[in-house]
């Protein structure tokens, strides 16, 4: 199979975010981080609660609010992040990716060109809803897999990148 994969479809904020969600799940800081932070929310939360309807000591509610927050953390940093995007105004621009069995190129139409050889990948996460490919550690990009042409063509992106990319990992 010597086949090149092509993609063209227009940039979505969303679909970054959704790369960024599997990129947070396939990162073991952030899974002990949502841990800690659900454990500080709940703690802060039931302390609060403790205090302002038991005690009625009503100096407690700055501890449910904290709570609440850490609680939102996750929610509120995806907002963030897809604002962040939403800034360089890219959405519905063109982008393409060429993919082969010696290289990938990635293009956005009138703003970028990237050409990537497989040795310098540093992983590949398998998700349900696409590829995450980092050419660095905590640098991604997202390949939808609703963008590619068919399953053969997503099964066969996977066969290369299986055999030529060390670090590869399939997420649920």
């Amino acid at each position: 199979m010597d086949e090149t994969i092509y993609l063209k479809y227009p940039w979505k904020t969303e679909d970054i975010v959704t790369g960024y969600k599997y990129h947070r799940k396939s990162n073991n800081l952030y899974r002990v981080l949502a841990v800690i932070y659900l454990l500080i929310g709940i703690i802060n939360i039931i302390l609060g609660l403790y205090n302002v309807f038991i005690r009625s000591d009503y100096s407690y509610w700055s501890s449910i609010v904290f709570g609440t927050f850490f609680l939102l953390i996750n929610k509120i940093n995806l907002f963030f992040f897809a604002q962040n995007f939403k800034k360089l105004n890219y959405e519905n621009k063109q982008v393409e990716w060429e993919i082969n069995k010696d290289k990938i190129i990635h293009r956005m139409i009138n703003l970028s060109e990237s050409t990537f050889q497989w040795d310098l990948i540093q992983g590949i996460s398998d998700t349900p809803d696409g590829f995450l490919l980092y050419p660095q550690k905590n640098m991604f990009y997202w390949l939808p897999k609703s963008e590619f042409n068919n399953e053969e063509d997503i099964a066969h992106f996977a066969f290369i990148a299986q055999d030529k990319v060390k670090n590869w990992q399939q997420l649920k």
